[in-house]
């Protein structure tokens, strides 16, 4: 982030770099039961736990919240399908009729 002393970069940079080096990211990871963000971690993950190959396989195909265009949409389509979800879940609704209704909610907000 911007700071007023430009002189503290040089620092943030240091603490950037640690967190995020090869070594600290694989024990911080691990730890927390994270699947690393870099392919390199994440091989020296499924290497120690080969059970976690699907885990590697599934953040390696995820998508940021805002992707593929969705940008400023992504709260309304978010309350959407979580509605929809619970309708389902509830018995509300059945699951096809809860994402149609979700679908046509979130046309219409959308303009």
């Amino acid at each position: 982030p911007v700071q007023k002393d430009s002189a503290r970069y040089k620092t943030s940079a240091k603490i950037v770099s640690c967190l995020t080096s090869d070594t600290n990211l694989l024990a911080t990871d691990t730890t927390l039961s994270y699947v690393a963000p870099t392919s390199t971690v994440q091989d020296q993950q499924v290497a120690k736990a080969p059970e976690l190959a699907p885990w590697k396989a599934a953040v390696g195909a995820a998508r940021g919240r805002t992707s593929d265009g969705l940008g400023i949409k992504y709260p309304v389509i978010s309350e959407q399908m979580w509605g929809a979800v619970q309708g389902a879940l509830s018995g509300a609704k059945s699951p096809q009729a809860a994402l149609s209704a979700a679908q046509k909610a979130a046309e219409n907000h959308q303009g």
